[in-house]
């Protein structure tokens, strides 16, 4: 982790030091990647569906890795920023949170 997270993002830090999936999670995710990949729908973005799925399913899990406090700083939406389906991130720059 880059030495200065923790001074100046640390909503990051806090989020990146919490953040765990248990070998349940993870098959779970791949569980219902692969049940999506069998539906016979062409229109879905199975990666974008099963991560989407998950989070619904386990906000118990995820809402204890975000920090209690959070500063004034303007919030942003990362959703894509990581790309697993190929090594580029397709989307066309950075898009304001909630």
């Amino acid at each position: 982790m880059w030495s200065r997270l923790q001074t100046h993002t640390p909503e990051a830090y806090h989020l990146i030091s919490h953040l765990y999936f248990s070998t349940s999670d993870l098959e779970s995710l791949l569980m219902n990647y692969n049940r999506l990949m069998t539906d016979d729908s062409d229109e879905v973005d199975y990666f974008e569906e099963a991560a989407c799925n998950w989070v619904r399913d386990n906000e118990d899990l995820w809402s204890d890795w975000l920090p209690e406090v959070v500063s004034s700083k303007q919030m942003i939406y990362l959703g894509g920023l990581f790309p697993i389906d190929g090594p580029l991130w397709r989307q066309p720059g950075i898009v304001t949170g909630k």
